[in-house]
């Protein structure tokens, strides 16, 4: 876990399902713009299953940015690795609207 003064950098846990879910909904309509997967609701049960899904991930890295203060969940950032045809990386992120320009 790495840490600043005032975020924490966590892998994803169940115990982060709600706040997941929580910030997703309060950012669908800025994320539905550019993302394809935002077009549908994330329910909590959904929210779970993504976070069971990159628990020993071994081909995507994702994080959770948390905010020390507050708890919050800042928004979300993946490293993903599985580009077998082509040798590459891919960073993909999104915010928590609620939090966005905070620096």
């Amino acid at each position: 876990m790495l840490e600043t003064k005032r975020l924490r950098l966590d892998l994803p846990v169940p115990e982060h399902a709600p706040l997941m879910a929580y910030a997703y909904k309060n950012s669908q309509k800025e994320l539905q713009e550019f993302m394809i997967w935002a077009q549908k609701e994330l329910t909590l049960e959904s929210a779970e299953e993504f976070i069971d899904s990159q628990i020993d991930h071994e081909t995507d890295i994702t994080f959770f940015p948390i905010d020390k203060e507050t708890g919050q969940l800042v928004g979300s950032f993946s490293l993903m690795l599985d580009k077998d045809a082509i040798p590459s990386y891919e960073i993909g992120y999104w915010v928590n609207t609620d939090l966005a320009g905070n620096g």
